[in-house]
């Protein structure tokens, strides 16, 4: 699934904000002081709102309010550092703003150090939409992760990079892999990327 789409289907709000706030007003303006926006909390329509904190609108607001976009980075760097899992998550929706090498690293080295299952998934995803050299090594750690399902779409990534390098890590996962459903990638993916894998008879 891509990353935006992914993200949105947990953070329409979020979506809807970060759209609003590239032309939204600038630091120091009234809009500081307001009260915190209200947003429907989920994708489909109903009476239910959430109130956004202003500290996640910060956030999803930097790339609009930060002129120098390295500066951008490294307000969302430390973002993405934060215990809150929704100013982590905001941080990540805001990034998709900025695209560069740097920005890059950015993304990987959090990809590292996240803790979050989803937000892990979700930053796998950024980096294979962006093509980001740094999808290949995220996606190999992820082949080892403890939940099997980001086991299963670190294979899936890995077969869709197309490069060959993976087969032995591929390999070795499929070995000790007792989740069916991640096997089932494990062996697609060695299928494309190595012609002398033979699937194991079950």
């Amino acid at each position: 699934m891509d990353c935006r789409n992914h993200v949105l289907v947990g953070m329409s709000a979020l979506a809807l904000l970060c759209n609003a706030c590239s032309g939204g007003d600038p630091p120091g303006s009234d809009a500081e002081t307001a009260e915190p926006a209200t947003v429907p909390a989920s994708p489909t329509p109903g009476p239910s709102t959430k109130t956004v904190p202003q500290p996640v609108l910060d956030v999803v607001q930097i790339p609009a309010n930060v002129e120098d976009p390295e500066e951008a980075l490294r307000q969302l760097e430390v973002a993405m550092a934060s215990e809150d899992r929704e100013i982590r998550e905001a941080a990540i929706l805001a990034i998709w703003e900025i695209e560069s090498d740097r920005s890059n690293d950015v993304l990987a080295s959090a990809a590292k150090a996240e803790k979050d299952t989803e937000l892990r998934s979700y930053l796998m995803e950024e980096l294979l939409d962006r093509e980001a050299p740094q999808a290949f090594d995220t996606a190999l750690l992820y082949l080892q992760d403890s939940t099997p399902d980001l086991r299963e779409e670190a294979a899936e990534a890995l077969e869709s990079l197309e490069n060959s390098a993976a087969a032995p890590s591929l390999l070795a996962a499929l070995k000790s892999e007792q989740d069916e459903d991640v096997r089932d990638a494990l062996i697609s993916a060695l299928e494309e990327l190595d012609p002398s894998f033979e699937a194991p008879e079950e």
